[in-house]
């Protein structure tokens, strides 16, 4: 499960759901847009968390249907060098080519895409995503357990002579030859799955170029397997001698790779559009996730997803919850605590998804994670809730007051204003004091919203710069925002509970107030950030990630 949060994590981060997201306000929205020099260091890091996770690499693959090519017994269109190596093999053997059948059969064929860059083009089409990828390749690796030369002869008693030459191990290496290949991935949103599948991958243009350029290119084989055949025709006896034939096809190993690639090539290169057919590499995981520590607990959820130009957005959906009320997903949903106070009317979301398209467009950032102003407070309620204010107060029980949590992002800067409206029960020996069995009070605080690493893992931290509660708050309340106070009407030893208060808010300053696991987010790059104000009721963290180096492979990679 560590594996699969894990990777599920990458993908929500880049590659989304197709759902039509609505017209509410999004919890949590992770854009990017994907330029050239992007598009390749996002490839880079998808396959390398895939592989470093026990995932195969979705750019090397075996394809297990053999591959055959039934030629019969015209070879019309080939070029002038594979034409001429099949005559002289046809008179090598003695056998006329209008009385044979010829087939090529590719067995166990598999590529690999080594050090590539990367242009990815992202669209919603019917009810689910698609990524469209073009590569320019310096490394493809092409091969097959093995490659068999078949030749079928007719025969007077209607069953044919058949023997083959095969080439086993077969590779071909390709020397300094750039190639174009594209492969095209979709991704779907399901009721409880998330889907990424590895659609095709086109070899197509590759191999034309490869074979308008076959000095570039050596055919290689581990052994080669000749026949040792006796051909009756009539009342002749045409007895194949195999070493003889094995030093011609060695002699002629380089116009046999040509006569190879014409058949790819010249008569049969469709069968490399897609050459894994329906065999696609797919990858499935939960759509949802639910994490947990002993006081707080989060769920989060893909909500929809949307592609326009090159930019591709996700919506998510999350709260804070408490562990004891929850124990997965749905019930932490369902019980999450809500904010007395109602969100803020006038925040300005439609701007807020505009700042972000132009900070991608502006190359400001690669990433941008957004989270809303709601989540924010709602998050804050269910700290209040699981008792993580209760222990700067040293008597009574402290819960939200009618006022609720009202923390605004509506200036730019990386700490966010509001304030937490609190009743404080008081019992014992201090409620006789005040004469009082509760209190109502505002708090000013200002938080500070972080990624940050802990113990190799990332968490999502709600960290307190400042805490105060003046006196004048505290007797007058800030009515302005609806939030009352009812120290004023303490009877007795005001000054002592208005100095009590202070002391207690105090305590909350430089401390982490909300501090949640995230593991699904570990080598993403999503480990280390502040979130900073778009002065429009969202708190955004720009990823700028540079990389350029290719993408290595070793052997613990390799099939």
């Amino acid at each position: 499960m560590k594996r699969i949060l894990l990777i599920l994590g990458l993908i929500l981060t880049i590659s989304f759901a197709q759902a039509a997201p609505t017209s509410s306000e999004a919890d949590v929205v992770i854009q990017t847009r994907f330029d050239k020099g992007w598009s390749h260091i996002f490839l880079n890091h998808v396959r390398t968390v895939l592989m470093q996770n026990g995932l195969p690499d979705p750019y090397r693959s075996t394809i297990q249907k053999p591959l055959v090519f039934d030629l019969g017994p015209r070879l019309v269109g080939l070029s002038q060098e594979g034409r001429d190596w099949y005559r002289l093999l046809l008179e090598f053997l003695k056998i006329d080519m209008l009385k044979s059948d010829f087939k090529l059969v590719i067995e166990q064929f598999n590529y690999g895409l080594e050090n590539l860059d990367a242009e990815i083009t992202p669209s919603t089409q019917s009810g689910h995503m698609l990524w469209n990828m073009k590569h320019n390749v310096h490394g493809l690796e092409l091969g097959a357990q093995k490659i068999s030369l078949e030749v079928s002869l007719h025969s007077t008693n209607g069953r044919p002579i058949v023997f083959a030459i095969e080439l086993l191990g077969a590779e071909l290496e390709i020397d300094g030859l750039s190639l174009p290949v594209e492969a095209l991935w979709k991704s779907v949103l399901g009721d409880e799955m998330m889907g990424l599948k590895l659609e095709k991958v086109d070899l197509r243009e590759a191999l034309k170029k490869i074979h308008a350029q076959p000095d570039s290119v050596k055919l290689n084989f581990r052994d080669l397997i000749v026949p040792e055949v006796e051909i009756r025709i009539g009342n002749r006896s045409i007895k194949i001698d195999p070493v003889k034939l094995r030093n011609w096809i060695m002699r002629e190993k380089d116009s046999m790779k040509k006569f190879i690639l014409d058949i790819i090539v010249l008569k049969n290169l469709d069968v490399f559009e897609d050459p894994a057919g329906d065999d696609d590499l797919e990858f499935n995981f939960p759509k949802a996730f639910f994490e947990e520590t002993e006081l707080l607990a989060g769920a989060m959820s893909v909500d929809g997803l949307i592609a326009t130009q090159s930019h591709a957005r996700a919506r998510l959906k999350g709260v804070l919850c408490l562990p004891s009320e929850a124990s997965d997903v749905k019930t932490c949903l369902e019980t999450a605590p809500v904010n007395p106070r109602a969100n803020r009317s006038n925040r300005n979301y439609s701007a807020s998804m505009t700042q972000i398209f132009r900070a991608l467009e502006d190359n400001k950032a690669n990433i941008v994670v957004s989270i809303g102003e709601p989540f924010i407070n709602q998050a804050l309620t269910a700290a209040v809730k699981a008792g993580l204010l209760a222990q700067a107060f040293s008597d009574g029980e402290i819960s939200l007051a009618d006022g609720g949590v009202m923390m605004t992002i509506d200036k730019e800067g990386d700490v966010f204003h509001g304030y937490i409206h609190l009743t404080n029960k008081i019992s014992g020996v201090r409620r006789t004091m005040t004469g009082r069995s509760s209190i109502t009070f505002p708090v000013q605080l200002g938080l500070r919203l972080k990624l940050e690493q802990k113990n190799d893992i990332p968490h999502l931290a709600i960290e307190v710069v400042e805490a105060s509660a003046p006196q004048n708050l505290l007797l007058k309340g800030a009515p302005e925002v609806g939030m009352a106070s009812n120290i004023a009407t303490v009877p007795r030893f005001r000054s002592k509970v208005i100095k009590e208060v202070q002391d207690s808010v105090k305590k909350f300053q430089g401390t982490t107030l909300i501090e949640l696991p995230m593991p699904f987010l570990k080598s993403t790059f999503f480990e280390r950030t502040k979130f900073k104000s778009d002065g429009l009721g969202r708190a955004n963290a720009l990823f700028k990630v540079e990389e350029k180096h290719w993408l290595k492979y070793t052997s613990q990679h390799e099939n």
